[in-house]
């Protein structure tokens, strides 16, 4: 069997899509969907469905995940000795994958906070395939994965709201703004139908989108410019000097660290561990 068609059957399974899977491995989705079909010809048995929001695993496909498990586990222990022989010649640095914002509003300003000799660095992607191809320590994310082989960790919960400038307001009273007569700022949908992409849907607000990006700064500026209403975090919302408008209520997002079971092991990993959830429980009480 090819080990290659398992681990990009992981990807897809971790991701939830073929084409964040594509994304994180720099393939075209097309690759990605023949290597798929090649396992499944090859097992003479769907491992998958495919739909428009994503994949939802077959119970073959459970199965195959896993007893891959172990075959994860196996590379990662490889991983964690090699850069033990790296580290002879000085401490490796600890690869931390997190969202933008995460990265620039939770970890970044706290640097100081982090013990001495530890090096770390910091990855902004929105894919939990990079634990899967060992290119991350730990992952940050905004949800809770259920892949065997994986330690996770609630760090705690980031509330949402819609955010506008004060110039943009025009003097409006926040209360008064209706959001489906403004200009609304939102995430693109290249991660997937994800909780805020789903809810911009279902409150009937798709007609008000006036610009999408896959970048959490770019919207931000834009709202901080007066171009409209962005959906976004709270905290870095207010930091930023918006006015939350409270028309409607956006569900809360959970953060979740997560990381090979075997990491747990490692002191250097469990001290960087112990600085990100002190450095994300700073922010949000920020």
């Amino acid at each position: 069997m090819n080990w290659d068609d398992i681990r990009i059957f992981m990807i897809v399974a971790d991701t939830g899509s073929l084409s964040a899977a594509a994304d994180a491995l720099g393939v075209s989705i097309a690759t990605v969907s023949r290597r798929i079909d090649a396992l499944e010809t090859q097992l003479g048995r769907q491992l998958m469905s495919r739909g428009r929001h994503g994949i939802t695993l077959a119970p073959l496909g459970l199965q195959l995940l896993e007893s891959a498990g172990s075959l994860r586990d196996g590379f990662g222990k490889i991983d964690q000795f090699m850069q033990s022989v790296e580290s002879q010649e000085g401490q490796a640095p600890v690869r931390i994958s997190a969202t933008e914002p995460v990265i620039a509003e939770f970890l970044a300003p706290y640097l100081s906070d982090l013990d001495d000799g530890l090096n770390i660095d910091l990855i902004s992607t929105s894919s939990l395939a990079d634990l899967a191809r060992l290119d991350a320590d730990i992952a940050i994310r905004m949800f809770r994965p259920n892949s065997p082989g994986l330690f996770t960790q609630k760090l705690g919960v980031i509330e949402m709201g819609l955010f506008a400038s004060q110039a943009y307001l025009s003097g409006r009273a926040p209360e008064d703004v209706d959001p489906r007569r403004e200009k609304l700022l939102g995430l693109s949908a290249v991660y997937g139908d994800i909780p805020e992409v789903r809810w911009v849907r279902e409150q009937g607000l798709s007609d008000a989108v006036v610009m999408t990006s896959s970048s959490t700064a770019a919207l931000i500026r834009a709202a901080v410019a007066d171009n409209g209403v962005v959906l976004g975090a709270c905290v870095i919302c207010l930091a930023a000097g918006l006015i939350e408008i409270p028309a409607l209520e956006v569900p809360a997002r959970e953060l979740w660290l997560v990381s090979h079971a075997d990491a747990r092991k490692s002191p250097h990993i469990a001290d960087v561990k112990a600085w990100v959830s002190a450095s994300i429980r700073k922010a949000l009480a920020s």
